[in-house]
């Protein structure tokens, strides 16, 4: 993959998942660098929106991070059957 988003959204569910176990390194920190990480220099897809919305979530709460993935969901093509 050469989307560098990546590394940050799988490094995020690694620590989520690894929750109090983690060592070296939490949620909440691999969020901070998702966070302070350059932008792309494409325009924001869903997996980008996802990212900067658990990245928010997690450290600014509920009420900041909930929107940004929404607002990625929203332009998702819609599935019509199962």
């Amino acid at each position: 993959m050469e989307w560098r988003g990546a590394t940050y959204l799988e490094a995020l569910s690694t620590a989520v998942f690894a929750g109090r176990l983690a060592v070296g390194g939490g949620a909440r920190e691999v969020a901070e660098a998702a966070r302070w990480a350059p932008a792309s220099p494409h325009p924001a897809g869903g997996p980008d929106l996802l990212l900067d919305g658990l990245a928010l979530l997690i450290t600014e709460g509920y009420a900041a991070g909930t929107p940004v993935p929404q607002a990625g969901a929203a332009g998702l093509p819609q599935r019509t059957h199962l």
